[in-house]
């Protein structure tokens, strides 16, 4: 079974790593050069229609049968099936004040630990989607080590680029991002420090003995540890708590660190409401204005004024989570030689199309 979470508070993710042609139809009338609009063109059809009505001249209709009601139902379902995929296949970004389309925004934490580093990798992959009526939201969380044609999906944004990793992520989920926020340790640790720290209940008590102290511009590790129960974490000791790989107690894995992501991300958007933090007054604009200069997004004011309504209202919105992973859409290939020998992550259909239904029926 899909690992499927339902959290009202987890819509507070759209904004946690926020701040760390169709063109008119055109067509060529059957007997004529001339080139009709959508709006002439049902008048040249009826035109047609007239003149075949007093021909009564019935041979170019001799052997095509009437269709019943129920397969005119299945040829409809069958063309919006097409007409969903087409909007899928769309590189065109939809916009969130357009609620006939479902709306994603791409959500990157990556490893860049000091400001001139070249070279990072991505971390952190979580694809929200919007419903087209903005009442549902499915966060779909996809691990770094995914295969992604040449290598792992977390060094395709550093090599090739945010459209090249909107390619990746629309392959695997059937979703094209629309918006993407990409954030930094920095940019983390001044989202947590801004709202006064967040209040964490750990569920059990682990010790990382290999943590990296790269923070402190050192290549050695150190052990960090945390006792189970409510604490109050400032924006370093957050970080590591959501970026511990090595713990003990059941928490020495990737699938276990998004689940600390999770709640830390929970609890940020309760304290963000909180009126003694930095985000005041609690508007889009001050929102917008304090994020930008933290972190990388191709949002704009106007989208952020859109979502923020959102936030707001996010106990109203039936939020879902797929975490893809071994136990559901994944698999490790037992040959890897196709992947440079490297320990990754593939579908186990050869195909991503059971995780873009199981969104679908989610968003539905």
């Amino acid at each position: 079974m899909p690992a499927i979470f339902t959290n009202k508070l987890f819509i507070g993710f759209l904004f946690i790593l926020f701040f760390v042609g169709v063109g008119v139809g055109a067509y060529k009338y059957a007997n004529s050069e001339v080139v009709v609009t959508s709006d002439n063109f049902h008048k040249e059809e009826n035109k047609k229609s007239t003149v075949h009505a007093k021909t009564n001249d019935d041979t170019e209709y001799e052997g095509i049968k009437e269709l019943s009601e129920e397969e005119m139902a299945k040829l409809k379902a069958k063309e919006d099936a097409e007409k969903k995929k087409m909007v899928a296949n769309s590189k065109t970004p939809n916009k969130p004040d357009d609620k006939t389309k479902p709306f994603n925004i791409l959500v990157l934490g990556i490893d860049k630990r000091y400001g001139e580093q070249k070279h990072w990798r991505t971390d952190v992959i979580q694809l929200i989607t919007l419903s087209p009526d903005r009442t549902k939201a499915v966060i779909t969380h996809i691990p770094r080590d995914v295969w992604a044609g040449s290598y792992k999906i977390n060094a395709v944004y550093n090599l090739k680029g945010p459209e090249a990793m909107k390619d990746e992520i629309q392959k695997i989920t059937g979703q094209r991002p629309d918006r993407i926020i990409r954030t930094d340790f920095d940019a983390f640790v001044w989202a947590v420090d801004a709202v006064n720290g967040v209040t964490v209940n750990v569920p059990r008590a682990f010790v990382d003995k290999s943590y990296p102290n790269d923070r402190a511009g050192k290549s050695n590790t150190i052990t960090v540890e945390f006792k189970a129960g409510t604490q109050v974490m400032d924006g370093e000791r957050a970080l590591q708590y959501v970026r511990s790989r090595k713990g003990t107690n059941g928490e020495g894995s990737d699938y276990a660190r998004g689940t600390r992501q999770q709640q830390v991300m929970r609890a940020w958007v309760k304290d963000f409401f909180k009126p003694d933090n930095l985000f005041n007054p609690k508007t889009a604009k001050v929102l917008y204005n304090l994020a930008t200069q933290k972190i990388y997004t191709d949002f704009t004011l106007a989208d952020t004024e859109v979502l923020f309504d959102v936030m707001k209202n996010y106990n109203n919105i039936s939020v879902k989570q797929i975490s893809l992973d071994t136990s559901n859409y994944l698999t490790v290939p037992v040959d890897r030689s196709n992947y440079g020998g490297a320990w990754t992550l593939i579908p186990k259909d050869g195909n991503y199309n059971a995780v873009h239904e199981e969104i679908e029926t989610l968003l539905n």
